[in-house]
């Protein structure tokens, strides 16, 4: 029961909120129903998110079916164009579509991918900028997009080296409870030869009582 505390008070802390790639489909759909980019944006506003625990991150790997709370939706709208493009079936009308939704959503939501706080700052470059903003704007966007590859860098690096620390403290439990049970057994064993001995030797002291009354 300790134990599952441990993980339960662990998991906040250790493991990051997700939702699903179906979400992919419910774009999809959409966009071939005509959405425009409000909509898209409205599935993406109200996906749901979820939990996962620490037992299923170090046992199943999450990342093939679910997305990182804070991934933009820039990211699964390059997935749903790469996903396109290594399907079999082929639907140029459904490609002009997302090409569209895609390229819509760089222009009103250049910075997305990063964090809100980085986020404001290129906005507020953007908005100082005005008309000049054209001019460097394919810099600026660089410029981002390197950020955002860097912050998942650090990211992979926290995660694993928190989940490493709190794989390394459930051992030390696990050794320091097989330790107790270890000495808790020798005790037990010990006790019981103590016993084994004071019977018998009980029962030697009755067997020369025995002798002493018959001669």
């Amino acid at each position: 029961m300790t134990l599952a505390l441990l993980v339960s008070g662990t998991t906040g802390r250790t493991s990051k909120d997700y939702f699903s790639k179906s979400i992919k489909k419910d774009i999809s759909f959409s966009i071939n129903n005509n959405a425009n980019i409000d909509v898209v944006k409205n599935i993406y506003e109200n996906r749901e998110i979820k939990s996962p625990n620490l037992i299923k991150d170090i046992f199943n790997k999450v990342e093939e079916e679910y997305y990182l709370e804070g991934t933009p939706l820039s990211k699964i709208l390059d997935d749903l164009k790469t996903d396109y493009y290594l399907n079999d079936s082929v639907d140029t009308l459904y490609l002009r579509k997302l090409t569209q939704i895609i390229s819509t959503h760089s222009q009103t939501n250049p910075f997305d991918k990063l964090d809100d706080n980085q986020k404001n700052d290129f906005e507020n470059i953007r908005a100082k900028l005005e008309h000049d903003y054209s001019r460097v704007q394919s810099d600026l966007v660089r410029i981002a997009d390197e950020l955002y590859n860097r912050n998942n860098l650090v990211t992979t690096y926290l995660d694993k080296s928190t989940l490493s620390y709190w794989i390394s403290i459930i051992a030390l439990f696990m050794t320091i409870l097989l330790s107790f049970y270890q000495i808790y057994q020798n005790r037990t064993n010990r006790i019981s030869k103590l016993l084994k001995e004071a019977m018998k030797e009980e029962e030697i002291e009755e067997e020369s009582d025995n002798k002493s009354d018959d001669e």
